[in-house]
């Protein structure tokens, strides 16, 4: 994620995913409050060519941005969740490069729904 989704998640308490190593990508200076997150000042390429196995990439505009120009997205689950933030973060800076979409499943978690979207190269 970036910094500017981790500072607003920051804002709704402590920081989740606990079972998830999380890395931050920024160039700012944060305070290391938990051992779980990592902050790394590099590109996302360098940080793509440094990490096995599957990325979940949770907000943040910017970096999720690179990501979709690096062609290096096959999945989006987008969550719809109703709590009216009144402005934030955009998901997508712009829509080139996020095509042939195919939905392939929706949950329903009290209420919040989750979309699941992969890519059809």
């Amino acid at each position: 994620m970036g910094s500017h989704t981790y500072e607003v998640m920051l804002g709704f308490g402590d920081v989740p995913f606990l079972d998830k190593k999380i890395f931050v990508l920024t160039s700012r200076s944060f305070e290391h409050k938990y051992l779980h997150v990592t902050f790394l000042n590099q590109s996302v390429e360098s940080f793509l060519s440094s990490i096995q196995g599957t990325i979940w990439l949770f907000g943040g505009a910017q970096v999720i941005h690179r990501f979709i120009e690096l062609d290096a997205i096959d999945e989006y689950q987008l969550f719809i969740v109703p709590h009216i933030l009144g402005e934030g973060i955009p998901l997508f800076l712009n829509s080139k490069g996020v095509t042939n979409l195919k939905l392939v499943s929706t949950l329903i978690f009290g209420d919040n729904i989750e979309l699941m979207y992969i890519r059809e190269k």
